[in-house]
Formats: structure tokens, sequence, C-alpha cells
């Protein structure tokens, strides 16, 4: 066996008292170091929801994308017109604007989602977030911190979280977009829910 270039692979590693030499010890993962301006390279957009984007929806829901929002959306057997009756009585109870998030996914430039929130003079609520199979996890960060960076300069966001998704908005946190403001407990809902804020600009 040849054991040419082996000396400089060893180079460095410490030899135990028995002349063995040790395996190096694995670095600990690092979480992401998020910067605002990093995130926002890459161009991505939010658009109004117009009747086009209904055939995107609808494919999302052909897919399973919707399960989630209501126990409606389990029946695959509703055909588009069928299907935008639902989706639109469903989105208009509680929401007055739903906005398209478009931007570079695994087919290439396009709808990827979409947000349906309750808007008022002073505030914008978010209520719901649907991503399409076509999202990667690099867009979604991309899409939401360009959403919330642009529409704070209009609006105080307000955002709900379970501890399960809480996460996600921590991390709009460390973007230096948003900060927690505090927390719902309520026998009626399932676990802590955590309640975030854009930051005002400076």
């Amino acid at each position: 066996m040849s054991m040419q270039g082996v000396e400089k692979d060893l180079e460095g590693v410490p030899e135990k008292p028995n002349g063995k030499t040790r395996e190096r010890k694995k670095k600990p993962e690092r979480s992401p170091k998020w910067r605002l301006n990093r995130t926002l390279k890459r161009y991505v957009e939010a658009r109004p929801a117009e009747p086009e984007h209904m055939a995107f929806i609808w494919a999302a829901y052909k897919r399973g994308s919707l399960d989630w929002l209501d126990p409606i959306f389990e029946d695959r057997e509703l055909d588009p017109a069928a299907f935008h009756d639902v989706f639109m009585s469903y989105m208009f109870q509680n929401h007055n604007e739903v906005v398209i998030f478009y931007g570079h996914g695994k087919k290439g430039f396009g709808p990827v989602g979409f947000v349906a929130s309750w808007l008022s003079e002073k505030t914008l609520m978010m209520s719901k977030m649907v991503w399409f199979p076509e999202a990667t996890s690099r867009v979604i960060v991309e899409s939401v911190v360009n959403f919330v960076n642009s529409r704070r300069r209009q609006h105080v966001i307000i955002g709900f979280a379970d501890e399960k998704d809480s996460k996600f908005f921590v991390m709009l946190c460390k973007h230096g977009i948003a900060r927690p403001v505090g927390h719902i407990d309520d026998s009626r809902l399932p676990g802590r829910v955590m309640i975030f804020q854009s930051k005002e600009l400076q």
C-alpha cells in the first residue's frame, strides 16, 4: 500500500501518549448568521393576488399544499371553478389581502407561495402562509424577509407562531426586522403562541 501523501494528511494531528494518532474532533455545526443585505441580494417579488394566480393556487391545492388550512381542502375532487368559490369564501372571511410570492424556486423564477393578511390603516396582521411545492427553504426565507422589510415602512406587522413555527420568526428577528413582544397562553390553544412585531425603521 502506498503511503504517499499520508504524512501531509496527518500534519497537525496531535499524538496520543502511546504514539497513536487520535481522530480530529468535528467542529459543532454553527447556526447560520443572518444578514439582511445578504438575504435581500437575490431578486424576489410580492405581488397582489390577481385572477390569473388562481391556476397556481389550484395546482398547489391538488398537490396537498392547502390541506392544513381547513379540512375542506383535503377534498381533491374540486374542479377549478368550485375550488375558486371555496377558496375565495374561506380566505376573505378573515383576510382582506392576499399577496403572491415570486422567487427562484425549483423550476426557475415564478410563484412559490402566498400570504393572507388582515390589513388596516396602520397594521398588517400576517395570518396564513402557504408554500407551493416549487418553493425551496432559501426562497421561503428570501420572500418573507423581503415582504416584512418592505411593508414595515408603512405598517406595523404582527405575526403569530406556535412553538414549532417560532424558529422561523426568530430568524426574522435575527435579520433585525422584527422582535418578539410576548406570548399567549390559553387552554383552548394547542400550546403557547408567540407574538412577533416588525421593527420600526429608524
